[in-house]
């Protein structure tokens, strides 16, 4: 399947790395308002949710020992990346979950 938008992902993010389901199952995503098939999702189960959960974990050790400075710093490129790229994700916002243009921007 064709790759439409330029943040839309096939895969899952845990721990840092992008990845399928350990059967390799997707499941098909649709744009709701023509219907049309724009992608596939891992279909995972419950060993990549375990794997997720510790990873979310560890990554919450890893961000309580920085600073507050360190913090808002990181929350600030964040902020400057989704402003950047803010039309595209809009885009892809309505293109997965049927929001309307002006909601999701």
């Amino acid at each position: 399947m064709p790759k439409l938008l330029p943040f839309q992902r096939e895969k899952n993010l845990i721990g840092g790395e992008w990845g399928g389901a350990d059967s390799a199952a997707t499941i098909e995503v649709t744009n709701p308002a023509t219907g049309e098939a724009i992608g596939v999702v891992p279909n995972c189960g419950a060993a990549e949710t375990r794997r997720a959960i510790a990873a979310a974990q560890n990554a919450f050790e890893s961000w309580r020992q920085t600073t507050a400075a360190e913090r808002a710093d990181k929350l600030r490129k964040l902020a400057a990346a989704i402003e950047k790229n803010k039309e595209e994700l809009a885009v892809l916002l309505t293109t997965e979950q049927g929001k309307s243009l002006a909601e999701a921007r």
